[in-house]
């Protein structure tokens, strides 16, 4: 029986009080965040901003930072007060429904802006790059994102969309009263999981045939270029990873702890800016 009058019967902390995992939640969000921020900055220096993948870089780094508050900064204060659905609904759907799906699905958009940028970039450098991301239309595509990210908050802030985090277990959960917000959530993640490595596989065969292609100096791909696209490959790809076990955990298991590694999965694909 949940205790929604702050005293702490032990019933109520079995089931909504978890400060173990709070704590690991907690040291992993900080401790992402805070070595992030020093990367975004720099992100800024007028030698890399005029490169457009820097600037799409950019956002996906402020949408990574405000995922790791909602994936882990959050979720872990939740843990150790705790705050269970029934006794803070208010609380609780404002953090599973709103912010969570804001960025979340924000960032999924850009990492796959990200991809398309790189191959565009490598692809048409002076014609199609230049009208889609050049002369400030990074910003469009970053509107363009929130729009996404939006359209999620409308889905679960509905009747028909119903998901929750669960301070017990550590995760976000749909309720059996959930009628269309899964299927938003598993084609979002979807699509993440298979257009981001369909984009690098395009990738890499644009840059092999332009080596073919090209002779002498112009067939060697710079250091600086390289290093770019490593880095767009290292912000991507732990995206898609994370994208596809959500995605396929729901069909092999239901168990929670499978669930709740997941959700470190997920926490630490927002702080991979430490392998760049």
């Amino acid at each position: 029986m949940n205790n929604c009058n702050g005293t702490e019967s032990q019933a109520y902390l079995d089931d909504w009080y978890s400060p173990r995992l709070g704590a690991l939640y907690a040291v992993l969000g900080v401790g992402y965040s805070i070595i992030y921020i020093p990367c975004i900055i720099v992100m800024r220096e007028k030698d890399l901003w005029i490169n457009t993948c820097y600037q799409v870089m950019f956002i996906v780094g402020v949408l990574d930072i405000g995922t790791l508050m909602v994936s882990a900064v959050v979720p872990s204060i939740y843990m150790f007060i705790p705050l269970s659905i029934d006794c803070h609904p208010v609380a609780i759907q404002i953090l599973a429904c709103w912010t969570c799906q804001l960025f979340w699905n924000a960032y999924c958009f850009m990492a796959v802006v990200l991809i398309m940028n790189r191959c565009v970039f490598m692809a048409s450098p002076s014609n199609w790059h230049e009208r889609l991301f050049e002369n400030g239309r990074i910003w469009l595509w970053a509107a363009a994102a929130l729009v996404y990210g939006c359209m999620f908050i409308a889905v679960f802030a509905s009747p028909y969309g119903t998901l929750q985090f669960h301070s017990g277990a550590g995760i976000y959960i749909w309720a059996s009263t959930d009628v269309i917000g899964s299927k938003f959530s598993t084609f979002n993640n979807t699509a993440t999981g298979f257009l981001i490595p369909i984009g690098y596989i395009l990738l890499a065969l644009i840059i092999r045939r332009k080596r073919m292609d090209a002779t002498g100096s112009a067939a060697q791909t710079t250091t600086a270029e390289k290093r770019l696209q490593l880095q767009a490959i290292l912000i991507c790809a732990p995206t898609c990873i994370a994208a596809l076990f959500y995605y396929f955990a729901p069909q092999i298991t239901s168990e929670v702890v499978v669930y709740q590694v997941i959700h470190v999965v997920w926490i630490s694909s927002n702080g991979r800016i430490l392998l760049c």
